[in-house]
């Protein structure tokens, strides 16, 4: 029975560095993986690919959070622009009420 290693193993099937594949009899895997030195090889690939879906769901996460963040200041922009025309806006009119009060 094949075994990862998550620890370095010595003994009586040789050596056996972290993340090694080891080829183990039954009893030998059984308590090696009972021990939490070992897991079984699909045990492994289905924690690989859990912490690769966990880094996928973080990375949409962090772009969903830049989109708000972008959205927010698009936002903010088109406030300040419709400020500044409504300033400017009645700026004009002023000016408008102050020349026809100088032409009266």
């Amino acid at each position: 029975m094949k075994v990862v290693m998550r620890t370095i193993y010595a003994g009586p099937l040789g050596t056996a560095n972290v993340g090694q594949t080891l080829d183990a009899d039954e009893d030998t895997a059984r308590a090696l993986i009972a021990g939490g030195f070992a897991v079984l090889p699909t045990t492994l690939a289905v924690a690989e690919a859990g912490a690769n879906l966990l880094a996928a769901e973080e990375a949409l996460l962090e772009a969903q959070s830049a989109e708000a963040d972008v959205l927010a200041a698009a936002e903010a922009a088109r406030d300040a622009a419709a400020q500044a025309a409504a300033q400017a806006a009645a700026a004009a009119a002023d000016e408008d009420e102050a020349d026809e009060a100088d032409e009266g």
